[in-house]
């Protein structure tokens, strides 16, 4: 297979599949973070899932897990919260084991990805492995490397989501749609629908509300009736206010291991932080002689987190190979995990409840606008608060989605139900995301014949019905066992 990737013939793309920005997501998430050391899986005991016969490895599992935490964190602003972790530990071994069902399903049907296909997709659709427009064999090979895998495995990966891929092209091109059935999608595509909608943040409601002044908190908190509140608050809250295990770091890195050698057999304690600024090739902490402060448990590098925490107070680690290069780390005082108290922190406890009850109080007076006032008084108020409704929003008929929300048939019904130009009366909820919406306007659009033929022949969302539908009916089939304990909190 290599050897197709690194000698390329001429042949035409046999692939144009959409997977490879989830493919290129899970590249780009291991070359920032290149974690190399974990198992690589195999058996019931290294395993993350058996599906029949075959496994999921904890390497693949941790792989895609670290990936998926990667395109999270940036909707979190970098950090996931504690209760959507767990539940994205189980999204992400679920959907490895569907992957893993519906690719014995599509070698059973004989959907089977040859080794120049998925040569061809690595070498002409992963933007990370191409070099100025032509795929890079170093590229692939320092990826290789940097996650301790092997081609075969990463191929056989690949192999797998465009086997998902074909899967999915296969069911969705056996739909057919009557005659009557087609008409009416195209008369429903006629149907345009013009709405606003504007979603109810936490941090936006917040903003909206003046922060409190210090004697404001003061006399929050001096209330008697607010001592309960406040005390359940900080219950529900205190995961906020914990002190991570920390310890104080000075850190010496060098590429070459015979160079890592040589420094070790004459660096001690003392002369740690000379060294280091004469020698380390580390640019960040050079210049600090190595020091790289106290660091919080899960704020590093786990590789070399994972040594600094294991070692002493004022031990000197021997030289040790990671993903950047040799490491040399000199630990000093460690600072163990630790909870807040409330009295601690009841002022910010306190702030943040006021905030939430004004917040709260805020969506009220909304409400109640939307339910007797009109739709100028709405929108001065909102302006007041520094709120604006997202506008111009058009679906017509044949829809299974509402820009800007989502796929919500409860929603769309609501919307359907107003008269041109009113607000609902109440607000609509999406998941954990709450919304007012107000219908604008509803016409017939003119449809292009081009627009009315892929209307006529959108079978997509049915396709993924049938994965859907398949999926559930070969698990039933198969013996399949999850590792519960990499899900434990």
């Amino acid at each position: 297979m290599i050897e197709k990737i690194r000698k390329p013939k001429k042949s035409r793309n046999l692939l144009n599949y959409t997977v490879y920005a989830v493919i290129f997501g899970m590249i780009i998430a291991t070359f920032v973070f290149m974690i190399p050391g974990l198992g690589d899986g195999g058996g019931a005991v290294n395993s993350a899932a058996e599906v029949g016969s075959e496994s999921i490895s904890l390497r693949e599992y941790t792989d895609q897990l670290r990936s998926t935490r990667n395109q999270y964190s940036k909707l979190f602003n970098g950090s996931i919260p504690p209760f959507f972790e767990q539940g994205l530990k189980r999204q992400v071994l679920e959907g490895l084991v569907k992957k893993e069902v519906l690719n014995q399903y599509a070698k059973r049907k004989s959907l089977i990805i040859s080794d120049l296909e998925v040569g061809e997709f690595i070498k002409k659709e992963i933007p990370a492995f191409q070099e100025d427009g032509v795929f890079s064999y170093s590229r692939y090979s320092a990826y290789l490397q940097n996650t301790r895998s092997t081609s075969q495995k990463f191929e056989s990966a690949i192999a797998k989501d465009l086997a998902s891929r074909r899967l999915y092209d296969y069911l969705s091109s056996s739909l057919g749609k009557i005659e009557q059935e087609k008409s009416l999608e195209k008369k429903a595509a006629g149907i345009e629908v013009t709405f606003s909608y504007l979603e109810l943040k936490d941090a936006s409601l917040a903003k909206a509300v003046n922060p409190p002044s210090a004697s404001e908190i003061e006399t929050f908190i001096n209330k008697a009736e607010n001592k309960n509140k406040i005390d359940a608050f900080y219950e529900q809250t205190m995961s906020k206010y914990v002190s991570p295990e920390q310890i104080k770091l000075n850190y010496l890195l060098v590429k070459d291991e015979a160079k890592a050698k040589e420094i070790s057999a004459t660096l001690t304690k003392e002369n740690f932080a000379s060294v280091a600024k004469e020698r380390s090739e580390d640019p960040l902490s050079k210049e600090k002689g190595g020091d790289l402060g106290f660091i919080a448990r899960g704020s590093f590098s786990p590789e070399i987190e994972a040594k600094a925490f294991s070692m002493k107070e004022g031990e000197l680690s021997q030289p040790f190979k990671t993903g950047l290069g040799y490491v040399i780390l000199l630990t000093g005082k460690k600072k163990p995990k630790s909870q807040k108290k409330l009295k601690e922190v009841k002022v910010a406890v306190a702030k943040e409840l006021y905030q939430k009850e004004k917040s709260q109080t805020l969506k009220k007076d909304f409400l109640e606008l939307s339910k007797s006032g009109s739709k100028e008084e709405m929108t001065a108020k909102l302006t007041e608060a520094n709120l604006k409704w997202t506008t111009d929003q058009k679906f017509d008929l044949t829809a299974t989605s509402l820009p800007g929300i989502g796929a919500s048939d409860e929603i769309m019904s609501k919307i359907f139900s107003l008269e041109q130009g009113t607000t609902h009366p109440n607000i609509v909820s999406f998941g954990d995301r709450e919304f007012f919406v107000r219908l604008d306007a509803m016409s017939e659009k003119k449809v292009n014949e081009e627009a009315a033929k892929v209307a006529q022949n959108n079978t997509s969302g049915r396709g993924a019905d049938l994965l859907d539908l398949v999926y559930e009916n070969e698990k039933k089939a198969l013996n399949i066992e999850l590792n519960q304990q990499i899900m434990t909190p």
